[in-house]
């Protein structure tokens, strides 16, 4: 049935409750990923701080997996903060923030690089045939997903002890690119 609601188990460490954080979802092969910056957390019944604390780490959920995943972070991290724009800039493979509000409003930009954490536009799950030799003219067909994404042609590189060879592909479909060794 389309159009029905359910609540999956969820593994891994999402960190503490939180509201006011920025989400931004993000094309990875082969599932999704929802990438989760800063927010405030704690406890409002509390009178010393009823607007909680803010936060500045970042969360992962691997949709396929349904796992929360935390990638250490690296360079000037943003200072705490909740209500931050987000956007993912595919071209660099970038999360990029801007301002957003810790008892003030902030006008700063930051850039975080997570090509590692997304990957590739494209997965390869098998080539055919699966063994033989680097050179000879062997028809070749390597199939996957989200091929055409690079465009109708695709370099091709094998190597071996001895060294390696490069060799022009034809993308034929999204799953599937054909070449000669």
């Amino acid at each position: 049935t389309d159009n029905v609601w359910t609540k999956p188990a969820l593994q891994g460490d999402f960190g503490p409750p939180r509201w006011n954080f920025s989400a931004v979802s993000v094309f990875a092969v082969p599932y999704w990923k929802i990438f989760v910056f800063g927010g405030n957390s704690g406890n409002l019944n509390e009178d010393v701080n009823p607007q909680g604390e803010y936060l500045n780490d970042v969360c992962v959920l691997e949709t396929g997996s349904k796992t929360w995943t935390r990638p250490n972070v690296l360079g000037t991290i943003p200072t705490p903060r909740g209500e931050t724009p987000a956007v993912y800039e595919s071209k660099g493979s970038r999360l990029i923030t801007f301002g957003g509000w810790a008892n003030r409003w902030f006008g700063d930009l930051f850039i975080c690089k997570v090509g590692d954490v997304v990957g590739p536009s494209y997965a390869i799950e098998s080539i055919n045939p699966s063994i033989g030799p680097i050179t000879g003219s062997t028809r070749c067909t390597i199939t996957g997903s989200g091929f055409k994404s690079g465009g109708n042609i695709a370099n091709v590189r094998f190597a071996c002890i001895k060294g390696s060879i490069e060799v022009t592909g034809e993308v034929t479909s999204d799953s599937t690119i054909e070449f000669d060794t």
